[in-house]
């Protein structure tokens, strides 16, 4: 996908609200892994946790790819509701991490990448 990274100065990681210099707190989306560059609570590296150091780098989506998104968590969510049973409150964080879930298997499977994937996913 076509990324602009963009530096933004904060005082506490956005994700789970780490002052800098302390350690993430556990299943991070903001903490990479220092050998896969993976987000570390997705990967399988042993590389030990890395501090939040205030400064984060975040990427940049373009108006369709956030519409492409926004229709796979729609998904997401119908489907997660259909298995409940019931209507279930939309989080937009979990509907995201499913959906890097999915994308990630897939790539590392080579079913298809995160650019086909949202090739196929018309918004």
């Amino acid at each position: 996908m076509d990324f602009s990274a963009q530096q933004t100065a904060l005082s506490n990681c956005p994700d789970c609200g780490t002052p800098v210099k302390e350690h993430y707190k556990p299943d991070c989306d903001v903490e990479r892994c220092t050998a896969c560059g993976q987000q570390k609570f997705t990967c399988d590296c042993d590389s030990g946790h890395t501090v939040w150091t205030g400064v984060w780098t975040q990427a940049e989506l373009t108006d369709e790819q956030i519409a492409r998104q926004d229709f796979a968590d729609g998904c997401i969510h119908s489907l997660l509701e259909q298995l409940a049973g019931n209507v279930l409150k939309e989080e937009v964080e979990l509907l995201g991490e499913i959906r890097d879930v999915i994308s990630d298997a897939f790539d590392r499977r080579g079913i298809m990448t995160e650019i086909d994937l949202y090739r196929f996913i018309e918004s």
